[in-house]
């Protein structure tokens, strides 16, 4: 009997989707209790990935014309047979006990997000971005915006249905995980975080694709605000000078080098620059219409 359903959307990334899929493969949770469920948002074609799955693994793959990562994880949870779903994106790697701490977990009426660690730790860009993230679900825990993001979460899947899925309106990976995750706390669900639910998130940057990928989060930031006035959720979504504070100083509180801090500090600060870019440019373009 199927239990788990893991959810993969890809775009383009075949040697990212191959690493991901090994690390799928090698779960310590027998395959007969789960199944995977790759679906292609229009990228090019994957099927060759096959070649990995045994006649013992329940697998299907999707194919879909480009709709964004939200629409595609749709899609997967529709034909998805498991009473779980836990989603993982094509650049991440899942650590072996992965859908086994998600099936002792998980329980009806809470999401469950699990820790996400940066792959290429001595990226200064990507450990920034990394930092970024963990910032926020540091600031938000506890509150109806707390969220996960959706390269490492779980939860039931009539509780997904009830909530009707991801936003199909964010046509890239950026904003839909926390406009879910507001969604679901206005429902009731409660929100927890399991830290041996471990994948590990391979995103390498450099400086052009660092502030380009911020400026997304700030194009997504502003549909972000939308969605939440159109969902009629009071909460606040404008940050305070403590927030900024808090974020700048968050590298301090780890265990780097002071030169890496004050790196990683200056990275942070660039990084809210472009997002408010981003949020400005598409609220322009939006009230320019």
């Amino acid at each position: 009997m199927i239990k788990v359903s893991v959810i993969l959307p890809t775009y383009n990334r075949f040697y990212s989707l191959t690493r991901c899929v090994e690390s799928l493969i090698s779960q310590t949770l027998d395959c007969k209790f789960w199944e995977l469920i790759i679906v292609n948002d229009g990228g090019k074609d994957v099927s060759d990935i096959q070649r990995l799955f045994d006649n013992n693994f329940n697998y299907n793959l999707v194919y879909q014309k480009n709709k964004g990562p939200a629409a595609a994880r749709n899609v997967g949870a529709e034909i998805a047979s498991g009473e779980i779903l836990a989603f993982i994106d094509d650049d991440c790697m899942a650590d072996i006990n992965w859908l086994l701490n998600i099936l002792s977990s998980v329980q009806e009426g809470e999401v469950i997000g699990g820790k996400v660690v940066n792959y290429y730790h001595n990226n200064n860009y990507s450990e920034a971005s990394q930092l970024l993230i963990e910032y926020l679900y540091h600031v938000n825990r506890g509150t109806p915006n707390s969220f996960s993001t959706t390269n490492n979460l779980a939860l039931y899947r009539s509780d997904f249905m009830k909530l009707r899925g991801f936003s199909s309106s964010f046509k890239t990976s950026a904003g839909e995980d926390r406009e879910f995750g507001v969604r679901a706390n206005a429902k009731g669900m409660t929100h927890q975080v399991e830290n041996s639910i471990l994948v590990t998130h391979a995103h390498f940057l450099t400086a052009k694709t660092f502030f380009k990928l911020h400026k997304k989060y700030g194009y997504a930031a502003f549909h972000f605000h939308k969605e939440i006035v159109v969902l009629e959720q009071k909460i606040d979504t404008n940050p305070k000078f403590r927030f900024y504070y808090g974020l700048v100083t968050f590298p301090f509180q780890k265990e780097y080098s002071v030169q890496r801090r004050i790196h990683l500090c200056l990275l942070l600060v660039i990084s809210q620059l472009y997002v408010a870019l981003g949020f400005y440019q598409n609220r322009f373009n939006f009230f320019g219409q």
